[in-house]
């Protein structure tokens, strides 16, 4: 392994680890340090790229932040939890008025941002992947940073299977028959 994969990589790593303390911490922000830690996993190491992407919590969180939407429960949650830390940061520096109005705008575009993200329900969330691997396959849609979106909706790969399913079922009425 190079010189270059090698940084990369550590980068990753320490922009996850970054990225989970973002999470116990109001202050730290959580999802720039994810998608700085699979830009790195991406040009490093595609095992701890996949892994990412995959996560049981985060993988959801980053293809819905990728295609640039949020289901309504987690805006809910993700503003509320960030407003009661930054109410509780706010509080504790009420002696400091500049850091008090920088986390009240920081808050503030946070929330501005989330609110912008298209709403979704968690079926049409958990209905889109991403890949780690950069390959041509048919309906794969590029995204930036080279992954790639599959199964644009739910509903289009359940009618291909029900077509299938159809065509199969159609096949043995026929073999029946005979």
């Amino acid at each position: 392994m190079n010189v270059k994969k090698l940084v990369m990589m550590a980068l990753g790593f320490l922009f996850t680890g970054l990225a989970f303390l973002g999470v116990v911490l109001p202050v730290l922000p959580t999802t720039p340090f994810l998608l700085l830690a699979v830009f790195f996993f991406a040009r490093s190491s595609e095992r701890w790229h996949h892994y990412l992407l995959n996560h049981r919590i985060f993988g959801q969180y980053l293809t819905d932040y990728y295609n640039h939407e949020m289901t309504i429960s987690n805006k809910w949650r993700t503003l509320a939890l960030m407003w009661i830390g930054m109410g509780i940061c706010m509080w504790l520096l009420r002696g400091k008025l500049w850091l008090v109005i920088l986390l009240a705008v920081i808050a503030i575009g946070v929330t501005i941002h989330l609110v912008s993200l298209r709403s979704v329900t968690p079926e049409e969330s958990a209905s889109r992947k991403l890949s780690p691997k950069d390959s041509e396959e048919p309906g794969a849609k590029k995204l930036s940073g080279g992954e790639k979106l599959y199964g644009e909706t739910l509903g289009e790969e359940a009618l291909n299977q029900e077509e299938l399913r159809g065509e199969k079922a159609e096949e043995n009425n026929e073999c029946l028959h005979l």
